[in-house]
């Protein structure tokens, strides 16, 4: 790395640089720092003060605060010296000394975990969760560790890259540091699997840089658009980095891996993304299904980006851009360090930066929690990058940690008691299952009984998320007592001795009851009926020969060939059949959709039981229905589009917006409508408008 002098020389260099204003105070740490370390060296012989000014080094690249910075500095001293934490705040002030604090509190809870690992680590995310500003120590601390991770033994060294994958970089994604989360990816990757790293360095290494010939083609081909069109922006390339190779191949094979090369377009505005990805997919052939809008449903990290994946005839080559404004750009890059607008200056840490901390959040509902096993596995779980976002009626955004969460994920993320009390939800105006899969961009409701009730048991196999199920067995769990255990007990014996059965007679069937109600026992089992989690009719019905049936809804809109005897009735969303199309109904289990014989998706239901169905008369509700209408990109078109369909009394439930070409736009809806006769009305309607192309129904 050098020696200290020009170590030190290149630092004093780079704060002067980017802290004109504050550097002196950053210097005067650092010196401070540096005496305090005098004569302690580290495992790879260099001395101390070498680790202190990396860390700080790394904070600076990635755009922190200048008290980050100096709080990065001396983020060992108190741990390491005889300095107390007092003499730090008297000396730098309240702000740098809160933050050596919580770095110092972290690290002796790392040192002291023994075989509490779990306890150790719930502890150390609390520990994180009170200034997001030391999980950026904290990580640019373990990125340094992580460098010269060589000079420790090989069982310290797997311990720590370990303990890096399975929570620092998970972190780092999280807040969205990707410069940091990459190179610990690759710092893991080459301790954990070294031969596998070797091999993807070998393979891979050499050929794919800014300058190759293929590269280079597509670089000066994307730089040419924004040129022909008049668009001020920039194009970046760079190479993926060796772990997101290796793990693209492992899971995709060669075939998969979208160019090891990545691009990304800066553009001013938001509406210039949107136009280049037109221009991009005139120029190129887009992969539809690589097609993704992180600009309307931003990752949980705070991710925006328009992403496709393209394929160049004449480079002979499939490969990934992004297209995003420069401020999009900076927060993918630095993540929450960049909602700082002046790093120099002194600034008042509050709210509007603390609510970026997703972590805080997961701290307070988790904290309580007393098994510690559960708790990593909810961080973990809540770690992930995969989201969904969707709103309350009043249009809160509610961001739910799965990508198919179901209606009682979300109401259990509005709130515990909206949870254990809900028996309904209107999902973008249609009354549906707590137990529908809610998708970006859906308006939910739930709807709650009018006396206080118990989550079902049924439901923990319908969440998916973390929360969600731990509220629900939080709620098991208090209630599990004599009083509930007796009481569902002799509520099962009544109901089974009117039918001429016994306990020992349910009891028989109790492995398949436990398996399908995930049951401990038959306390829990008992008991879950004593609090009215799960009704006696649900048990008592595995003592017939078939299960019972529900008669079809006398409201429904369809009779189906062959029964009228299922449980759930739906109108996939697929083909959205309206009065007036031929329809069938496709069953599985006790349930029954609805299909349009129209709809593409019959083809690939192989195997599946279809009967005939066809429409009662006199239907008066009304069904959702898919249109794309393809209009001039004039100004104000969509507003007067909108007040159209609304002034002729149709109800709009879904709308996207996106350019196809240079002039023109593509608004993909879904409107309620009564029938076919009044589709026919609607794109009459629509069609009258002269910036109008073209109005089609389609079909998922």
């Amino acid at each position: 790395m050098g020696n200290i002098v020009e170590i030190e020389k290149k630092f004093i260099k780079s704060v002067k640089e980017n802290y004109p204003v504050n550097g002196d105070k950053i210097l005067e740490a650092y010196f401070y720092a540096k005496n305090a370390h005098e004569g302690v060296t580290r495992m790879s012989g260099e001395p101390y003060i070498v680790h202190p000014i990396s860390v700080a080094q790394i904070l600076i690249d990635n755009d922190m605060d200048y008290a980050t910075i100096m709080a990065g500095l001396l983020h060992d001293v108190v741990e390491d010296t005889d300095v107390p934490i007092e003499e730090i705040e008297k000396r730098f002030g309240d702000t740098v000394a809160r933050l050596v604090d919580g770095v110092t509190k972290i690290s002796n809870i790392e040192k002291n975990a023994g075989d509490a690992e779990a306890d150790s680590i719930k502890k150390l995310v609390i520990a994180m969760g009170n200034d997001i500003r030391v999980i950026f120590i904290k990580l640019a601390d373990r990125l340094h560790n992580m460098r010269t991770i060589k000079f420790l033994k090989p069982e310290k060294q797997t311990k720590i890259a370990n303990e890096t994958k399975d929570l620092f970089i998970p972190i780092a994604d999280k807040i969205g540091i990707r410069t940091i989360r990459s190179e610990l990816e690759n710092l893991v990757f080459e301790c954990l699997r070294p031969e596998d790293y070797k091999k993807i360095k070998k393979e891979f290494g050499d050929k794919f840089t800014a300058g190759e010939k293929k590269v280079e083609s597509i670089t000066n081909k994307l730089n040419q658009i924004l040129v022909n069109n008049k668009i001020e922006g920039k194009v970046v390339c760079w190479p993926e980095h060796f772990y997101s190779i290796y793990k693209k191949l492992s899971s995709k094979g060669i075939g998969k891996v979208y160019g090891l090369m990545l691009y990304k377009i800066i553009v001013p505005t938001e509406m210039d993304c949107y136009k280049v990805l037109g221009l991009l997919h005139k120029q190129f052939t887009p992969l539809p299904e690589q097609i993704k809008d992180f600009i309307a449903s931003p990752k949980l990290n705070g991710y925006k980006s328009l992403q496709t994946v393209l394929v160049s005839s004449e480079a002979e080559i499939a490969f990934k851009v992004m297209i995003r404004t420069y401020e999009m750009d900076k927060i993918c890059e630095y993540g929450v360090s960049s909602l700082w607008k002046d790093k120099d200056t002194d600034i008042e840490y509050d709210d509007s930066i603390e609510k970026y901390n997703s972590l805080k959040e997961i701290v307070l509902s988790e904290s309580g929690e007393s098994n510690s096993s559960s708790f990593i596995d909810a961080i973990k779980n809540e770690l992930s990058t995969n989201s969904t976002w969707v709103f309350t009626p009043k249009f809160k955004p509610i961001c739910l940690s799965s990508e198919t969460p179901t209606a009682i994920d979300f109401a259990y993320a509005v709130h515990t008691s909206i949870g254990d009390n809900a028996v309904g939800a209107i999902i973008n105006g249609k009354k549906m299952s707590l137990g529908s899969v809610l998708g970006n961009g859906d308006v939910v409701e739930i709807l709650l009984s009018s006396t206080p009730k118990a989550p079902s048991r049924d439901w923990l196999s319908v969440v998916t998320t973390a929360s969600a199920r731990k509220k629900i067995r939080d709620y098991i769990t208090k209630h599990t007592t004599e009083k509930y255990i007796k009481l569902g007990k002799d509520l099962l014996a009544d109901e089974l001795e009117k039918s001429g059965f016994s306990i020992g007679d349910l009891i028989k069937f109790f492995e398949q009851i436990k398996r399908d109600y995930n049951f401990v026992n038959l306390d829990d089992m008992y008991a879950s009926v004593g609090y009215k989690s799960v009704t006696v009719q649900q048990l008592t019905k595995y003592l017939y020969e078939k299960e019972q049936e529900s008669d079809i809804a006398k409201n429904s809109p369809v009779e189906v060939e062959g029964s009228t005897k299922f449980i759930n009735l739906s109108f996939p969303k697929c083909c959205c059949a309206i009065p007036g199309d031929e329809i069938v109904g496709v069953f599985s289990k006790n349930s029954v959709a609805i299909h349009s014989k129209n709809c593409p998706n019959l083809s690939k239901m192989i195997g599946a039981q279809i009967v005939s169905a066809k429409w009662k008369t006199g239907l008066s509700q009304t069904f959702n229905v898919n249109l794309k209408v393809v209009a001039k990109d004039t100004i104000g078109f969509a507003g007067k589009l909108l007040s159209l369909i609304a002034e002729n009394g149709f109800n709009l439930t879904k709308l996207e917006v996106k350019m196809i070409n240079n002039n023109e736009c593509e608004f993909v809806m879904c409107v309620d409508v009564k029938n076919t006769n009044e589709l026919t009305k609607l794109e009459d309607v629509i069609k009258s408008f002269e910036d109008v192309r073209d109005v089609t129904r389609f079909f998922d």
